[in-house]
């Protein structure tokens, strides 16, 4: 899967739009859908704990639509890797496609991992 999102800085203040493309290894992101060789940040599908729809409101964190999603991610044996990203989707229905989508590159990583 592949399209725009936005971003939102780690602070959570700041929101950029990117674009995503959704591989077996994470979600990259890119500044634009031209340079598609050079990602802005990668976020892993493995170790993901939960995806789950942004509580707050548009007004609450400056979100740039009400369409938004968490992803969050914990390693037990590196905690300093612990995250949790936020992004805003253009539409409901944009922002349903991305939460299946990620949830079955999940699935279908952990699958290929136990092998």
């Amino acid at each position: 899967m592949r399209g725009w999102l936005f971003k939102a800085a780690q602070n959570a203040r700041n929101w950029q739009k990117r674009y995503c493309i959704l591989r077996p290894e994470g979600i990259f992101y890119f500044s634009d859908d031209k340079s598609l060789s050079d990602p802005r940040g990668i976020i892993p599908i493995l170790g993901l704990i939960s995806l789950s729809l942004a509580t707050t409101t548009a007004a609450q964190k400056k979100m740039p639509t009400r369409f938004c999603f968490s992803i969050n991610r914990r390693n037990p044996k590196t905690p300093s890797d612990d995250f949790c990203r936020l992004f805003a989707a253009e539409s409901e229905e944009q922002k349903l496609w991305w939460l299946a989508a990620i949830r079955l590159a999940k699935v279908s990583k952990y699958m290929n991992n136990k092998k």
